[in-house]
């Protein structure tokens, strides 16, 4: 058999032959084994034994890891060709697609201007609670924003941390944490009424499977992304808390890709799974799937999956973004606006390009950028005041008119 079938499938094809093709998948050089064990599941009926995690490193996985390392490489070199402030405001855009999706794959409503609000906060007022006080998503944002920079997950208290700043906030009053660190009671995750899942019990046990993820995802010898996805599914098998976990797992995930990879790359993932979330709790389904016994690599694949369509994603915006700002450089010229007029315009005009509306540079900070006085930027840009659309009074915020833009894009 040429194919390369999950196990379960293989049992509907040829039964005979499953329990061998396990153990010759378990034996051969290109398989990564684990000495970590769960118990599989399947309609809220667990499995007898636990059976240990392994993955097989067949040719389309190995395919689909080089092919997400030259991606990340290729966005660098794009992203490179931008100007800064273009830079920071795709970015801004990206991640607030990516906090937004991941609210939406647990049901969690919240708008793209919410998420603004608080993000500009965050980088403007150094999220002092004073002045962002009752607005919600705030840890989740400042997580996010300061993704690069958060520390190391090295204990199981970190992860703890990190929850009670990303989802605590949001988490309803019974679904608090009544552990030391974690949940204490059972947990279940349901489908159509069916319980599909059951959160690993007690706490002592939840301590020490985390324990081994970390240990795991740190020491274990395997390519990284394949480790990152052996975490992502193992953390969503132990379920540490009432309520939070996807999010939580995700967000660990977006933190670890930019460790590896550019963070354009790293927070696409939500915002991917939000558009593919049948995919997603059918990988997570599957791969607990008894007779399956244990093995993620069609798991790892549909997860590298998403995060390569992601990238795909990012590099066609790069490529697009770059000609209109090509364009755009050299048809301002045309205007011949004196004094900060052209590099002002030049500034709004990035912002009008990767910015969504309710979050375009304010004249205050275009101000700061150009390291001038509010009033020169105004002065520059007066000769062009009828080409200009007021998006927001307090603070002042303008952008372009159709008009305009098309004239720049010309």
């Amino acid at each position: 058999m040429n194919k390369y079938y999950p196990l379960d499938k293989l049992f509907h094809i040829d039964s005979d032959n499953h329990e061998k093709e396990y153990l010759n998948r378990w034996s051969q050089l290109s398989a990564y084994k684990t000495d970590i064990h769960v118990t599989p599941i399947k309609k809220g009926v667990f499995a007898k034994e636990t059976v240990p995690l392994f993955l097989v490193n067949i040719p389309d996985l190995a395919e689909i890891n080089e092919e997400i390392i030259e991606n990340s490489n290729k966005i660098t070199l794009l992203k490179n060709q931008l100007p800064t402030v273009s830079q920071d405001d795709f970015y801004s855009k990206l991640l607030i697609n990516e906090i937004q999706s991941t609210n939406e794959v647990e049901n969690v409503r919240s708008t793209k201007k919410e998420i603004s609000d608080v993000l500009e906060d965050i980088k403007h007022q150094k999220f002092d609670q004073n002045t962002i006080a009752g607005k919600r998503f705030i840890g989740l944002t400042k997580l996010y924003y300061f993704l690069e920079q958060e520390g190391e997950i090295n204990k199981v208290e970190d992860i703890r941390a990190i929850y009670d700043e990303l989802v605590d906030p949001e988490i309803k009053e019974e679904d608090k944490l009544d552990g030391d660190i974690f949940r204490k009671d059972s947990v279940s995750v349901d489908s159509s009424g069916i319980e599909i899942h059951k959160g690993v019990m007690s706490e002592a046990r939840i301590i020490s499977m985390l324990g081994q993820m970390i240990t795991f995802v740190n020491n274990e010898k395997m390519p990284y992304l394949y480790k990152l996805m052996f975490a992502h599914y193992l953390f969503e098998y132990i379920h540490p808390f009432y309520d939070g976990n996807g999010r939580m797992g995700r967000y660990i995930v977006c933190k670890s890709l930019s460790k590896k990879l550019d963070k354009f790359s790293a927070v696409t993932f939500s915002y991917i799974v939000n558009r593919h979330k049948n995919k997603y709790y059918k990988a997570f389904t599957q791969a607990s799937n008894p007779l399956n016994k244990g093995e993620l690599t069609f798991f790892v694949k549909d997860m590298l999956e998403m995060i390569q369509e992601g990238q795909e994603q990012v590099i066609t915006i790069l490529e697009e973004n770059i000609q209109k700002i090509d364009r755009i450089s050299q048809n301002i010229d045309r205007l011949n606006l004196k004094d900060f007029g052209n590099q002002a315009l030049f500034i709004l005009s990035q912002s009008a390009i990767f910015q969504p509306q309710e979050s375009r540079i304010t004249v205050n900070n275009l101000a700061e950028v150009l390291n001038c006085e509010r009033r020169k930027v105004l002065n520059a840009l007066s000769p062009i005041d009828n080409k200009l659309v007021k998006v927001k009074a307090k603070p002042l915020i303008y952008t372009l008119s159709d008009e305009l833009l098309d004239f720049l894009l010309d």
